[in-house]
């Protein structure tokens, strides 16, 4: 098992452009597969930051990422690994602040390297 901090900074573009950034807190299940290889299962809670007005959050501003997520870890050498998996991503802002709170739904695919301690 491991605890993962995973802060980030995301742009993004289509009609308008913009950026999410915050900071990651979750916890991964990992089962070694085959030497050095383990799947793992992951999930997260961030506070975050969305930068663009969406007609499901309403105007930008505070939100949170909760995301729930599966895929393989390969382990370069002691404290160190490779990982690549899919995630399903919830965007809201819990009804925190008053503004529309739909929730934005989607699905990411991420590659990544931990430090292990």
């Amino acid at each position: 098992m491991q605890f993962t901090l995973e802060p980030f900074v995301n742009a993004f573009s289509g009609t308008e452009k913009g950026v999410e950034a915050g900071c990651g807190f979750g916890i991964r299940c990992l089962q070694e597969v085959a030497r050095p290889v383990d799947l793992f299962l992951e999930a997260s809670v961030a506070p975050m930051y969305y930068s663009i007005d969406t007609l499901e959050q309403g105007a930008s501003g505070f939100n949170f990422l909760d995301q729930i997520g599966a895929g393989l870890q390969y382990r370069l050498a002691p404290g160190k690994a490779v990982f690549g998996g899919y995630r399903f991503r919830h965007i809201s802002h819990a009804h925190v602040v008053s503004r529309s709170n739909d929730g934005i739904n989607s699905s990411a695919f991420v590659l990544g390297f931990s430090w292990l301690y």
